[in-house]
C-alpha cells in the first residue's frame, strides 16, 4: 500500500488511481521536513508471522542538496 492505496495483492498489480497516488506524495512532500505529516507509509505484507522493519529513506532532489551544501564544519 502506499498511503490508502493499494498497489499489489497476493503478488499481482492492482487497478488504483495513479493521480491520487500522485497527490498523495505530492502533499507529504510540501510538509514541513522530517515531520509525521511528511512521512510517506508504504506498508507491505509478507507471510503470515509476527515482526516488522522499519526503512529510511533520504530525500536527495536539488533542494536537499542544496541546503545542506550551506552547511560548514
Amino acid at each position: 500500500m502506499l498511503g490508502d492505496t493499494l498497489l499489489m495483492e497476493q503478488g499481482q498489480p492492482q487497478p488504483f488511481e495513479r493521480k491520487a497516488a500522485n497527490t498523495y506524495l505530492q502533499q507529504a512532500a510540501e510538509g514541513a521536513y522530517l515531520t509525521p505529516e511528511n512521512t510517506v507509509t508504504i506498508q507491505v505484507s509478507v507471510g503470515s508471522g509476527p515482526g516488522q522493519g522499519t526503512a529510511w529513506g533520504c530525500d536527495l532532489s536539488y533542494d536537499y542538496v542544496r541546503i545542506n551544501a550551506e552547511y560548514t564544519t
